[in-house]
């Protein structure tokens, strides 16, 4: 799997997995993504956050940026709008640092 992610850039633990769902979606048109796919995914990035997927999944949830529904329902991962502008946000900061 290769590492789309330089850890290091990013600001908060919260960036680096909507920036990763963001790319999944975009890259890939996927709408969503299998929780245990993305957790694959998500540790081979070497982000270390020190917090659990888990936690930082609901973190996000909580926030508005993940749709609940979709992951009660079908465990999957998803962006609302909200947290896909909030992605595409921390990547242009991303870019233009």
């Amino acid at each position: 799997m290769p590492q789309l992610l330089r850890p290091s850039a990013f600001k908060t633990v919260m960036e680096a997995p909507l920036v990763l769902l963001h790319a999944v979606e975009t890259g890939l048109r996927n709408s969503a993504i299998e929780y245990d796919s993305f957790k694959a995914l998500y540790e081979d990035q070497n982000i270390k956050s020190g917090t659990p997927l888990s936690m930082l999944m609901t973190n996000l949830r909580n926030a508005g940026y993940l749709d609940k529904k979709e992951y009660r329902e079908h465990r999957k991962l998803r962006l609302t709008p909200q947290g896909d502008k909030k992605a595409i946000e921390i990547l242009k900061t991303l870019v233009s640092e």
